[in-house]
């Protein structure tokens, strides 16, 4: 097992977003392996704007990069695959369900929170497909959260990822993107369609947030990947378990502890992706993002220097933002001159 090597993806964790909190979290042992690590860079020297750095700090945009694949990323289809949907040469876009709300000056696009169950989730789509099937459209309904509309006979615009959109006012320049008119004459009419449907007319009644349209982004077929340089993914996530299908690897779902994961290492060359933080960062919910935080430091990071000491992980490859790679080995244990330091000292800069 000498040269296993773990490539964890952690996007929110390395973040400004909550610096005052991240100069105070107890994290010693992930404190330890970054004071030993060597940091290598991952993003271009040039700062960027903010709808660049929430799509890159995304699991969904993390997975895809590592996996070395050509942009525009096609998210959709993968996860469909991971879910078993997609074929080859399908076309699939998600169609994340949103909620506008009106202001005095703006419209804001919620959503991330529509308390949906699986049952109501699986009666619109079911409603609206009555509509869409007349022109080869097909909604599909995994989770209450997992939309996906496969195409046929035509072929979408690269639409606005839902990440540029969400807890944002609506912005007339996503409705400019949209440059075929046959496509926002659709986006259009489903918001006519949900505004009078039954099920957003109870939840009115019962002053419960109602779904205004369907956000339709991260289209395309399924891709080739030429040159996967992993073994094995360990994840909870749709489009992880897509990727590895299209790689023909093994998938195995995420356990509870990093032990768990160390007791059964089949494989040298592991990449793991957890994203525990991503909805806590996503929604700026600190308190949820610090008790979060400090669960990872002894259910993975601890049993992962364990790990790392006792010689059954060779190397651990840490991706925590959008900007760099900590790579530390046995070896670089030894380091004993770089001290540990807070967790805020590491952040890019």
């Amino acid at each position: 097992m000498q040269n296993n090597t773990l490539t964890l993806l952690l996007p929110g964790l390395l973040t400004d977003r909550f610096l005052p909190a991240l100069k105070t979290l107890a994290m010693p042992h992930l404190s330890f392996l970054l004071s030993r690590a060597t940091k290598q860079p991952l993003a271009p020297a040039f700062s960027l704007d903010e709808e660049q750095t929430m799509q890159k700090a995304m699991m969904e945009y993390q997975l895809c990069k590592v996996a070395g694949l050509d942009k525009p990323y096609p998210y959709a289809p993968i996860a469909a695959l991971g879910e078993g949907l997609a074929r080859a040469h399908e076309y699939w876009l998600f169609a994340t369900p949103v909620q506008f709300n009106a202001g005095l000056h703006e419209v804001m696009v919620t959503g991330e929170d529509l308390q949906l169950s699986q049952q109501e989730a699986q009666d619109i789509a079911t409603e609206l497909n009555a509509f869409l099937e007349a022109d080869g459209l097909c909604l599909y309904v995994t989770e209450a959260a997992h939309w996906y509309l496969r195409v046929s006979n035509r072929t979408p615009p690269e639409f606005p990822t839902w990440w540029s959109a969400i807890a944002k006012p609506l912005a007339i320049k996503h409705y400019q993107a949209i440059e075929d008119r046959y496509w926002l004459r659709l986006s259009v009419e489903l918001q006519l369609l949900l505004t009078r449907c039954a099920f957003n007319q109870q939840r009115l009644a019962e002053n419960r947030p109602t779904i205004s349209g369907l956000w339709m982004w991260g289209g395309g077929v399924l891709p080739v990947l030429s040159d996967f340089n992993y073994q094995q993914i360990i994840a909870n996530h749709p489009l992880a378990e897509g990727l590895a299908l299209l790689a023909g690897v093994p998938y195995m779902p995420l356990p509870e502890n990093a032990e768990q994961f160390v007791d059964n290492v089949a494989v040298n060359n592991h990449l793991m992706a957890i994203d525990t933080l991503q909805l806590p960062w996503f929604r700026e919910d600190k308190a949820n993002w610090c008790e979060q935080a400090a669960l990872l430091d002894t259910q993975w990071f601890l049993p992962l220097l364990r790990a790392l000491e006792q010689g059954a992980l060779h190397t651990l490859v840490l991706q925590l933002d959008q900007h760099y790679r900590f790579v530390v080995t046995r070896g670089y244990l030894q380091r004993w001159w770089r001290r540990g330091k807070s967790i805020d000292k590491f952040l890019v800069g």
